[in-house]
């Protein structure tokens, strides 16, 4: 029993982290058994389909360089998704498998950096909350999550950030 709450409590503090980490990060939803996720950033304008090809490509070179420097065999798949709603577009990356260090901090990197000041995020970089990001521990750690029971309670976490509180619900 105490061995199930903390792999439990792995995933739901791994999210937690990641939104603490990248408040860019709009929601994250989190397939447990598949060990997938699905970011979303939120993007002030309507972003057309070529601008959208563009980010695309970008994150194909750059997540290819990121395997190629990193000397790795394991490569986790992506999908780029858009949703348009007046005057916002919702960006998704669904990410296949599990991610190795640093492939969340590169998609976040690379959207804040695309985007720049019309990215919807709750704290502004230079606003941060005075944690080195380097005392963020849990975030990412090569893929490496703990194994999943399949009689497990919890298999789909949802978590998105409101007014500095970090909330993550089981769908």
């Amino acid at each position: 029993m105490l061995q199930e709450t903390r792999e439990e409590s792995y995933h739901i503090n791994m999210l937690v982290n990641l939104l603490v980490q990248f408040p860019e990060i709009y929601t994250i939803t989190f397939n447990i058994p598949a060990s997938s996720c699905r970011l979303s950033y939120m993007v002030k304008r309507k972003l057309g389909q070529e601008e959208f090809q563009a980010l695309r490509k970008k994150f194909q070179e750059y997540l290819e360089a990121f395997y190629f420097f990193h000397n790795c065999e394991h490569t986790c798949r992506f999908k780029l998704l858009k949703n348009t709603y007046p005057g916002l577009t919702q960006i998704q990356i669904c990410l296949d498998g599990k991610p190795l260090d640093g492939v969340i901090s590169l998609f976040s990197n690379i959207v804040r950096e695309f985007f720049n000041g019309d990215l919807i995020s709750e704290i502004r970089r230079g606003e941060d909350s005075g944690l080195p990001e380097a005392a963020l521990l849990v975030g990412e750690n090569s893929g490496n999550y703990p194994a999943s029971d399949p009689n497990r309670k919890i298999s789909q976490l949802f978590a998105f950030r409101e007014a500095g509180k970090v909330y993550v619900f089981d769908k």
